[in-house]
């Protein structure tokens, strides 16, 4: 009996070592697939920028320390840098007369109809806003309220799609002709 354990025992370190043997060649076989990938283009190679257990983290310095030490962002350019620090501006001047289109359709995407198109479920429409203009008692003279009943399509009706909202707001073109 002793025999037999002794034989078991010895089956299943070798399964054992067998195994760790087949993971360790697993793992030397990737790593050799994922360098090879790297090299001929077919993975990404790694990013040069993260800090790996084998490379040293570079020292962080203060702000005031040294005026070299600050880095622009990937991919900045003088461009886009002075662009960057531009403030945002409306483009259109005070007082714009502007034009509103609400568009109510069961499609997410929707470009303006010309005037013979009908394929929303519902429309609304505001002419003459006066962009930023604000009347009495600074009330804003551009609001409006109003309701829109449209019926709903069958693929709405059957939770195939949603309701969407297309929104335009346009300047208005004034011709000085006449």
């Amino acid at each position: 009996m002793s025999d037999d354990a002794s034989n078991n025992n010895g089956g299943q370190v070798e399964k054992l070592m067998n195994s760790v043997f087949r993971w360790l060649m697993i793992f030397v076989v990737v790593q050799f697939g994922t360098k090879w990938a790297q090299e001929n283009g077919m993975l990404p190679k790694p990013r040069q920028d993260v800090a790996s257990p084998s490379k040293p983290q570079l020292k962080e310095t203060k702000p005031y320390e040294s005026k070299s030490a600050i880095k622009s962002p990937i991919g900045a350019t003088k461009d886009n840098k002075i662009l960057s620090k531009l403030k945002p501006a409306c483009i259109w001047g005070t007082r714009a007369v502007l034009d509103l289109h609400v568009y109510i359709t069961d499609s997410q995407n929707f470009t303006k109809p010309d005037q013979n198109d009908h394929t929303a479920l519902g429309e609304w429409h505001a002419k003459n806003l006066a962009f930023g203009n604000t009347g009495l008692n600074n009330v804003e003279i551009n609001s409006r309220k109003t309701n829109i009943t449209f019926p709903l399509s069958k693929a709405v009706q059957y939770n195939e799609t949603h309701v969407y909202a297309h929104v335009f707001l346009e300047r208005q073109i004034i011709s000085k002709s006449g």
